[in-house]
């Protein structure tokens, strides 16, 4: 399901991209903080939208961005403020390169210009963590996407009231199809952008959690190094969902930047 709130037609819009196993409920809070100040819209990609078919099967990294693409146009949107997350800030980082006049500022948050590790890029997962993850899930889903979760947070960051909020946002994901989530794991296999980030020529803000598991530090580090007109913003302690367990630091950072750039 699309998450919207409308607010009025002439403010920039603020789109968000979820990350793989979840939906476009992850970003419950920041559609709430944002949505009185901004359009807001969190597409779920890997769903197929009942009412407006964007993001058809089969998903690569290009019909994904093609349908972002068709998506803004539907809306007749101006360039769009864009907040990718995980495998989201692969599709922004994608889309902000094919189409960067559609695109007034990108936030990558515990994003990477490449998933896996290899003797050029070793900031990511192992080769053979992924074939296990996509084994396990093909044995098993529940058990695959329980172990999954459990890499999002820090020890410090795992107390009831994190893991309660975060199971009520995760529940959705049992209506993503087994081959959207294979699709999804086959976009992290294969993706490497590298290549684009030189070219970036928006405003960049990268936010990252220096205990995050999944996309290592070392991977906004890399980003931040190679796109121009990039800021980093560490998180201490944090994991790789620090937008809902930072909730108000990650708002508050967000917004900072985006009034920061004197858009509308």
């Amino acid at each position: 399901m699309t998450t919207q709130q409308s607010t009025p037609s002439f403010r920039t819009p603020l789109i968000f991209l979820h990350g793989w196993g979840t939906t476009s409920s992850i970003w419950q809070s920041q559609v709430t903080c944002f949505s009185p100040k901004w359009p807001v819209m969190a597409p779920d990609f890997l769903q197929a939208d009942p009412h407006l078919a964007f993001f058809s099967p089969p998903r690569t990294l290009e019909t994904v961005v093609a349908g972002l693409s068709s998506l803004c146009h539907h809306y007749h949107w101006p360039p769009i403020h864009l907040v990718g997350w995980s495998l989201g800030s692969m599709m922004a980082l994608e889309f902000s390169s094919r189409f960067p006049a559609q695109v007034a500022s990108l936030t990558l948050v515990g994003g990477t210009p490449k998933f896996l590790a290899d003797e050029s890029f070793p900031w990511g997962l192992p080769k053979g963590e992924l074939r296990l993850l996509r084994k396990r899930f093909r044995q098993n889903r529940m058990v695959a996407l329980t172990a999954f979760y459990q890499l999002l947070f820090t020890d410090r960051e795992k107390n009831r009231e994190v893991l309660l909020r975060a199971r009520d946002r995760l529940r959705s994901a049992s209506d993503i199809s087994d081959q959207a989530l294979l699709e999804g794991l086959a976009i992290l296999e294969s993706t490497d952008l590298r290549p684009v980030l030189p070219d970036l020529a928006m405003p960049v803000l990268i936010i990252h959690g220096d205990g995050d598991k999944i996309c290592p530090l070392e991977a906004g580090l890399f980003m931040h190094r190679h796109i121009p007109r990039s800021r980093l913003d560490t998180f201490p302690s944090c994991g790789h969902l620090l937008f809902l367990t930072q909730e108000e630091r990650f708002n508050r950072t967000m917004e900072d930047f985006l009034r920061s750039l004197a858009l509308p």
